[in-house]
């Protein structure tokens, strides 16, 4: 789900992908491993940026601020970690991409451990698309959806 979602939410607005941040450490993957599979495989992101996260899972902001360019295209992250229980501030994500000025990046969240179990605001995340899938809150599977802003 999340690797179509990107592809389909970027290959139109986007022919050049070359800069992204994502992430990962090395106590636990961040993001889903479909995400960065998708980044290099299939849009082709040339120069994908790891951005670190701490022992809690959290990324640290003051790192992604510097790894912002001009040129980055797409930031990605999940909002809830469903291994070690971190909840991102995707908000936060959003201003710093926005203070920057980086109003060409698409902003994507993956939403899925989040639904049903946290409130989902895309008005308030500010992000460009997310998505979620129904059978984490006991829905019937493969009912997946992606909001696109």
């Amino acid at each position: 789900m999340a690797s179509l979602s990107i592809d389909n939410g970027l290959h139109n607005k986007y022919n050049d992908i070359s800069h992204t941040i994502y992430s990962d450490n090395n106590i636990t993957t961040c993001e889903d491993k479909s995400v960065v599979e998708s980044m290099t495989d299939h849009l082709k992101c040339s120069n994908s940026f790891n951005n670190p996260i701490d022992s809690n899972g959290i990324i640290d902001l003051e790192h992604f601020r510097q790894l912002l360019k001009p040129e980055t295209r797409l930031v990605t992250t999940i909002h809830s970690n469903n291994e070690i229980g971190s909840i991102q501030s995707i908000e936060e994500l959003v201003n710093l991409c926005r203070e920057y000025g980086s109003f060409d990046v698409i902003i994507y969240s993956d939403a899925l451990q989040s639904m049903g179990k946290f409130p989902i605001d895309v008005s308030r995340f500010g992000v460009d698309l997310l998505a979620i899938c129904s059978h984490k809150f006991h829905e019937l599977k493969s009912i997946d959806a992606l909001y696109i802003r």
